[in-house]
């Protein structure tokens, strides 16, 4: 549970006492516990679709991703080091590669989430 951490720092448990429905009996209440909840399941669908992948992990040819390099080069010098970029897996039979991607430097990557038209 990586984001644990993150969402107490948010939602801290926030407990109050109040009574019960007999009148008498004691009910702690934790007013944060709902959105604590919705934090985790936000955080939980996040990792699942847009978590990042090693760039060992192809996705399909030519589909277009987000990633993370640890270098970057042009006409063979480096003109970046530990950039976010776009990127896609090439078809080797057509273009140049590096470890199948169209840049080098590609440590990981995830899909580029829909951008709604308006």
């Amino acid at each position: 549970m990586k984001a644990y951490p993150k969402f107490i720092e948010y939602y801290p448990h926030v407990q109050s006492s109040t009574c019960g429905p007999d009148g008498f009996t004691p009910e702690v209440q934790d007013h944060n516990a709902f959105g604590r909840q919705l934090f985790q399941e936000g955080y939980e669908q996040a990792e699942k679709d847009l978590g990042w992948h090693p760039s060992t992990e192809h996705p399909p040819v030519d589909e277009e991703v987000i990633v993370l390099t640890d270098i970057i080069t042009k006409g063979g010098l480096n003109v970046g080091f530990g950039m976010i970029a776009f990127g896609h897996i090439v078809d080797k039979d057509i273009a140049v590669d590096y470890d199948g991607w169209n840049i080098d430097g590609v440590r990981y990557w995830m899909p580029m989430p829909k951008i709604p038209k308006e």
